[in-house]
């Protein structure tokens, strides 16, 4: 008897190859325009503090660290994991690029491990599909190509899928510790994880040896000792006090302030509000981009009501659980979208099983997700590549300008800067500290700063200056400049260390 033999299907393969090209090219162009926007600044110096061997601080200080905490050297401002793994690469290629390097490795490596995710629960052109998401979604394209630490925690995410997907055992649980305690040393938030490790063996079918819910117990039992002391290496900020302080506020700036936070009830419902309508409004290309995320949460959470029908109970509550720790993060930590980038696996493993629903018995629609979603994806991506290129360029001229700026700089001295956190400026004034102080920082904090002689240089716009005069500082101009389009006056503080002349300041409070 003869026949045709069926051709294999190829769709899956050339969509994961298609992307793969795809997105390694567009990353690549828009890292080409250097270092850009404010925490890569962080990134960058603290990486070359580490490859030169130096100790593990920054060069900034905030009011509150200063004042209220009595810190004077300040730890680097990521001392994760992530920070600590790129140091190997950067003795070969240098601090910038051995971030996009790390970040193009950890990205290639997170879409394998969700396609083989998905693949195990769905058909392969799904899986492909969830994959190439991964790779060409806005956010994804705009961390991988700056001096971030998402993308590199990616596969980490992508990771406990696939182990979650596999029959219970001793060396499964063994193994969910290892990466979740990788997770946390990446990124602290995720010690809520951590802690839901020993519910994981109560939600499957199987009967569990004693020996595993002894060792589970004991991993969250780490994790709860963990909370309690504080940090598990110096340099990740736990547990309550950084969360009791972003409650109050949305980023660096609470730091810039040295009033006693106290938590209330009202400062929760203000934050949650506030993260609400920031995510509501679709006035900018940011929002609409953060509109994609939490479509693809929305997606997610719906895909996971599939599973969960379906029996995978295991990784339907895993999916919500990420769901919820997003939100908790965004709303009670700080309201950047970049910190759902490293649960993107999870998400998509979710849209993945709501795709899967919508396309059963009906393989041409799963051929046209495949290969239609990237198709739509590729212009979005090329586009934010582009942007983040124009960035860079654009900042190199500012960035230099604050160099050539501290070379005026003679003597020894550190600096402040009002007009509050400003991470390139920091990174000009490499190896002065520079200290962040708003342009209405209370009168106290000023009498206090000013009793340090270390602070010798101040910069801030001419309006600023006039107002510190009135407060009993005394200055002589070195120089004027720019910075970020507006005015930047120089000055020496040259009454430091001594009572302000005609000035009442009273101390602040304990």
């Amino acid at each position: 008897m003869t026949g045709t033999r069926a051709r294999p299907d190829r769709t899956a393969a050339l969509v994961l190859w298609a992307s793969v090209i795809a997105f390694v090219a567009i990353v690549l162009f828009g890292a080409s325009g250097g270092i850009r926007g404010s925490d890569q600044y962080w990134y960058f110096d603290d990486t070359e503090t580490l490859l030169r061997g130096d100790p593990a601080f920054t060069n900034c200080l905030y009011p509150r660290q200063l004042l209220v905490q009595g810190i004077e050297v300040s730890p680097i401002i990521h001392d994760i994991l992530p920070q600590r793994a790129v140091i190997p690469i950067a003795k070969a290629i240098g601090p910038y690029w051995s971030w996009i390097a790390m970040n193009l490795a950890a990205m290639l490596l997170g879409a394998w491990l969700t396609f083989v995710a998905v693949r195990r629960v769905g058909d392969e052109r799904i899986a492909a599909c969830a994959a190439s998401a991964l790779l060409l979604l806005p956010l994804p394209v705009q961390g991988a190509t700056q001096l971030l630490a998402e993308s590199s925690i990616v596969p980490i995410f992508a990771a406990l899928l696939v182990l979650l997907g596999r029959p219970g055992g001793f060396g499964k649980y063994a193994a969910l510790a290892a990466v979740l305690t990788i997770a946390f040393m990446s990124r602290f938030t995720s010690i809520a994880f951590l802690l839901l490790l020993p519910i994981v063996p109560f939600t499957e079918r199987a009967s569990m040896p004693r020996r595993v819910a002894l060792a589970a117990w004991c991993v969250a039992l780490l994790a709860a000792g963990v909370l309690l002391n504080g940090m598990l290496f110096r340099g990740i900020p736990l547990p309550g006090s950084p969360i009791a302080l972003q409650i109050n506020g949305n980023g660096m700036n609470i730091w810039l302030t040295t009033d006693p936070i106290v938590l209330t009830i009202d400062s929760v419902i203000a934050k949650l509000a506030l993260f609400v309508r920031s995510h509501a409004e679709l006035s900018t290309a940011a929002k609409v981009v953060a509109s994609i995320n939490w479509a693809l949460m929305l997606a997610g959470s719906i895909g996971a009501a599939m599973l969960w029908r379906r029996g995978e109970r295991v990784l339907a509550a895993f999916v919500w659980a990420v769901v919820a720790v997003n939100v908790a993060t965004l709303t009670l930590y700080q309201n950047q979208i970049r910190f759902v980038l490293p649960t993107f696996p999870v998400l998509l493993f979710g849209a993945a099983a709501l795709a899967e629903r919508a396309a059963a018995e009906r393989p041409r629609l799963r051929t046209a997700l495949a290969l239609l979603l990237p198709a739509a994806l590729l212009p979005i991506a090329i586009v934010v590549a582009i942007v983040a290129r124009r960035e860079g360029v654009r900042e190199a001229p500012e960035s230099a300008r604050l160099v050539a700026l501290a070379a005026e700089l003679h003597g020894e001295g550190d600096v402040i800067h009002v007009g509050g956190n400003d991470q390139m400026f920091a990174h000009g004034m490499r190896p002065r500290a520079v200290l962040f102080v708003s342009s209405d920082q209370a009168a106290a904090d000023w009498a206090r700063i000013r009793e340090m002689p270390r602070w010798r240089w101040i910069t801030a716009a001419p309006g600023d200056l006039e107002r510190l005069k009135s407060l009993g500082l005394e200055f002589e101009m070195v120089a004027g400049s720019e910075h970020r389009g507006a005015p930047l006056v120089v000055a020496e503080i040259t009454n430091r260390g001594a009572p302000p002349r005609g000035a009442t300041l009273s101390a602040p409070s304990p």
